[in-house]
């Protein structure tokens, strides 16, 4: 649960009727069809209408930490990738010739 929503996960899960957190359009869209059937204005309930913007917040707020998540792990992933690249890249000593080694 997270105190800015107040409210956790798997309800807002079950509030959205979705199974998974990936395709925010169709979340988007079952918010916004839960929201309209919910209106206070044609006979809805104010109190669940507030429960599907709750569980919508909720679950935006889990798919921007996720993309967080997955960029942090590929910038880690690239970065440990090009630490074990880089060090081929490097010269040694033993590949560097004394430059009056071909006057010889």
């Amino acid at each position: 649960m997270t105190r800015k929503t107040g409210i956790a996960l798997d309800e807002s899960v079950k509030i959205l009727n979705v199974d998974e957190i990936k395709d925010m359009d169709k979340i988007r869209e079952k918010y916004e069809h839960l929201f309209k059937m919910n209106d206070p204005k044609d006979g809805g309930s104010l109190y669940l209408q507030a429960k599907v913007v709750r569980a919508f917040e909720r679950v935006q707020i889990e798919y921007m930490q996720n993309i967080a998540r997955h960029e942090a792990e590929a910038k880690a992933s690239s970065e440990s990738e090009g630490k074990t690249t880089g060090a081929d890249d490097k010269a040694t000593s033993a590949d560097v010739k004394p430059a009056d080694a071909d006057k010889k």
